[in-house]
């Protein structure tokens, strides 16, 4: 999975996902590369919920979750939240709708 989140034209912030399945543990994993720098020691893991899958990591900064929900073959919707170290509460992060379009409607990419 690529993202890249644009501000005034300019990308600020960029990611890319690569998905597993840790059959041992019967988890799904994603270890997630990001133009911010920071490289996490382990995947984040989680598991499916009907349509929806929910992928949580901690690290010494704190912890994220992410939930990616599939409610027809051409969207999904994906929501990330941030837990800093000493913290109780989660803040969103990123909330979106996010739908499949035809590689020549992209522009830049």
């Amino acid at each position: 999975q690529r993202y890249r989140q644009r501000r005034d034209g300019t990308i600020s912030f960029g990611a890319h996902n690569v998905f597993g399945f840790d059959q041992q543990n019967s988890l799904v994993t994603m270890h997630q590369f990001d133009s911010m720098g920071f490289l996490p020691a382990s995947p984040a893991t989680g598991a499916w919920n009907g349509n929806e899958l929910m992928l949580e990591r901690s690290s010494p900064r704190g912890a994220a979750r992410v939930a990616y929900g599939f409610d027809g073959t051409d969207t999904y919707r994906m929501k990330l939240q941030f837990k800093p170290a000493g913290s109780d509460a989660w803040q969103d992060m990123v909330n979106g709708l996010y739908r499949r379009v035809s590689p020549s409607s992209i522009n830049g990419f």
